[in-house]
């Protein structure tokens, strides 16, 4: 149930990206050097400027109780809220290549957390997690060594750079 939910996130997170609320936002990635093939490979997406976007789109999927365990929402007195709003979304993987968690950095008038990350779950625990390695892993196993980058941008500028060299390409698919 759980990867349902961050699964029709991640699609919805997409979609507000490529609409009309995501045109600054993709204006700005674009400007960062992504290409369309690596966002949409690695799924980046536009939590709007709303409280309940998401919510009001998943909350047919199942009780509030189970969708609070995708640590995606908070609830309070006032209600239950997307944990998510104007930002840039980077899914995490599983190893699997299932979305299990994400990364919002601000693009907005967020409070002065540039970034925000999904809390643990049972699904996400960060301290086993690297960001990318669902796309890597095997390159990774081929060749013996892997590179480590702070940031998912430094990660997919990256993985862009070697996507692009002639040597390494045989190695990334």
């Amino acid at each position: 149930f759980l990867y349902k939910v961050h699964e029709k996130a991640a699609a919805l997170y997409q979609r507000n990206l490529f609409s009309h609320s995501g045109k600054k936002p993709l204006k700005y990635l674009k400007e960062r050097n992504l290409k369309d093939e690596t966002i949409k490979k690695f799924r980046i997406g536009f939590a709007i400027k709303s409280w309940n976007n998401l919510y009001s789109s998943l909350n047919q999927m199942g009780p509030g109780d189970s969708l609070m365990k995708s640590g995606l929402f908070i609830r309070s007195k006032k209600g239950t809220f997307d944990r998510f709003r104007s930002r840039i979304m980077y899914p995490i993987f599983h190893q699997s290549g299932k979305v299990n968690a994400f990364g919002g950095r601000d693009f907005g008038d967020n409070d002065s957390a540039k970034y925000l990350n999904s809390p643990e779950t049972t699904l996400y625990q960060k301290s086993n997690t690297l960001y990318g390695l669902h796309v890597t892993k095997d390159v990774i196993r081929r060749s013996g060594y892997a590179i480590l980058v702070e940031g998912y941008m430094d990660f997919l500028q990256l993985y862009q750079v070697l996507r692009k060299n002639f040597l390494c390409n045989f190695l990334m698919d």
